[in-house]
């Protein structure tokens, strides 16, 4: 990802913002508009020369119908002067990073005045992420474009960096798949989702309580608790009122 004299010089701040801005999306559509132009996207929607099976662009129709029709909140509309709603721009993403590829000049067609293309994807890819995320970044949005095509949200550092190296190994399976839920739920640009983490963590903390002694909800939480505080009879106090607060506020 490039970086200007600004960033060299201040470092880059922290992203902070969760709504796409015109000015961010003006950007984000130019990334898209230039590979509309150069028929990057003529990988997935192929314009055909009209005196053979060739490619020779994007078949923009087709491309827009597509677009449209699997992220209809963007509402038909598509240009540098207004951005839509933050997650059809984010959607429009995804669509992009999977129908772009890099296209190469085969021979050229004297008749019609244009090239054959050839196509290749992960190239594409790259440098269509590299800008996406040059925009995202610079405009300090809380967003990332990742090498698998999918949006991911950034969380605040440094819990962000924990978030993404976490391995939950507990010995229990259901209590990682509930962890390992939450995380994944918590980075999704859905605010939607997003909420849906705190389920996966309540799931979570109720099967917590249930491990030290199975069938015995109460005792196995006085084991934990006393393992937790090693000791402390303060720390053991703060615990256990906090234990009961968290349990209250999910049952409520």
């Amino acid at each position: 990802m490039h970086d200007f004299f600004s960033d060299r010089e201040q470092g880059r701040g922290e992203p902070t913002e969760l709504a796409i801005s015109d000015r961010a999306w003006g950007g984000l559509w130019a990334a898209i508009q230039t590979r509309l132009s150069d028929g990057s996207f003529g990988f997935r929607y192929p314009e055909k020369c009209p005196d053979g099976n060739a490619v020779a662009g994007c078949d923009d129709t087709a491309f827009f119908a597509a677009l449209y029709g699997q992220v209809p909140d963007l509402g038909g509309s598509f240009g540098p002067g207004h951005a839509p709603a933050t997650l059809a721009a984010l959607d429009a993403l995804e669509f992009c990073h999977a129908a772009v590829a890099e296209p190469q000049q085969r021979d050229f067609h004297g008749h019609f005045k244009h090239h054959h293309l050839r196509f290749e994807q992960l190239p594409g890819q790259k440098a269509f992420r590299d800008e996406v995320n040059l925009v995202l970044a610079r405009n300090g949005l809380m967003y990332k474009l990742r090498k698998d095509g999918r949006v991911e949200r950034l969380a605040p550092e440094p819990l962000g960096e924990a978030l993404h190296s976490s391995r939950f190994n507990t010995g229990d399976d259901s209590l990682d798949d509930y962890l390992t839920a939450a995380v994944r739920k918590f980075l999704d640009p859905d605010p939607d989702v997003r909420i849906e983490a705190l389920q996966e963590l309540w799931d979570a903390w109720e099967r917590l309580k249930s491990i030290e002694v199975p069938g015995n909800k109460l005792a196995s939480v006085t084991k934990l608790l006393d393992r937790a505080a090693a000791g402390q009879p303060e720390v053991r106090t703060l615990l256990e009122s906090e234990a009961k607060e968290v349990t209250r506020i999910g049952n409520d």
